[in-house]
């Protein structure tokens, strides 16, 4: 996978990290915060909200925008309520349903003082991506990520810095799901997939979400990345997610969160 630019890097605010606490610092998946009536919208792959083997949803989800290097700059926020497609549990190894939503509450962050503070609602700290869906197949696409490859492999990626392949989409073969031709290093699932990228301002129109990696073989760099094609079913879920309010965090219990994350704030 391409290594985003230093500067490209910082200007793609609206995307970041998920982290499930009870794994401490260790990068869960990608996400992305997306327009919504209430500011508190993410987005990511169903893998990445739901636990396959219990079909329930993962407890103690963080999600940390423009996460680089163990900071935070823009805050942590809590998630709350998961939206997926019924499709993803019939078959959870299927990217055609392999896409989510997640309301979050405010953001905490840590005060000089070492309380939390409520640092406000995520739209209001970090720019939010568009969306798009029904678009013609072949597009020329961005696809996002924090690397991920699994201990004991040769070479470890530790999920510190966002990267990004670009490529052109098309039908992947058996899956009403489409593809992207890029070279890359193994990457954590749930990043977006762009359309109409600008790389000045870091925003474009998500068009997918990435599920998994083509040619994933271990040891070796992957072929590229699948996602889902969204449709009318994407659209309803969609704007179903982006009606649900949230609030302000408890923060005393954002408190022992942030000190497990073992994360800083700018």
């Amino acid at each position: 996978m391409e290594s985003a630019p230093a500067a490209l890097s910082g200007q793609v605010r609206s995307v970041g990290a998920l982290f499930r606490v009870s794994e401490g610092d260790a990068v869960h998946c990608a996400a992305t915060a997306v327009q919504s009536r209430e500011q508190n919208l993410i987005m990511t792959s169903a893998r990445c909200l739901v636990d396959p083997r219990t079909r329930k949803g993962y407890k103690g989800l963080v999600f940390i925008p423009q996460y680089h290097d163990k900071t935070a700059p823009q805050g942590v926020y809590l998630l709350k309520d998961l939206f997926f497609p019924p499709g993803f549990l019939d078959d959870t190894s299927d990217p055609a349903y392999d896409y989510g939503f997640a309301t979050v509450y405010n953001g905490a962050g840590s005060h000089p003082s070492g309380r939390a503070v409520d640092v406000g609602p995520l739209g209001a700290n970090v720019p939010t991506q568009g969306l798009e869906w029904n678009l013609r197949v072949s597009n020329r696409y961005h696809a996002f990520g924090y690397p991920r490859t699994p201990t004991g492999e040769p070479r470890l990626f530790p999920g510190s810095a966002l990267q990004w392949c670009e490529g052109t989409s098309g039908r992947m073969s058996g899956h009403e799901a489409l593809t992207i031709e890029c070279r890359i290093d193994r990457m954590a699932p749930g990043g977006p997939v762009i359309d109409a990228f600008d790389q000045r301002k870091g925003l474009g129109r998500v068009v997918g979400v990435v599920s998994g990696l083509l040619g994933d073989t271990p040891g070796e760099r992957p072929d590229g990345v699948a996602f889902a094609y969204f449709n009318s079913l994407f659209a309803d879920i969609y704007a179903k997610a982006s009606t649900h309010t949230t609030g302000q965090p408890d923060l005393a219990a954002m408190k022992p969160v942030l000190d497990e994350l073992n994360l800083k704030t700018d």
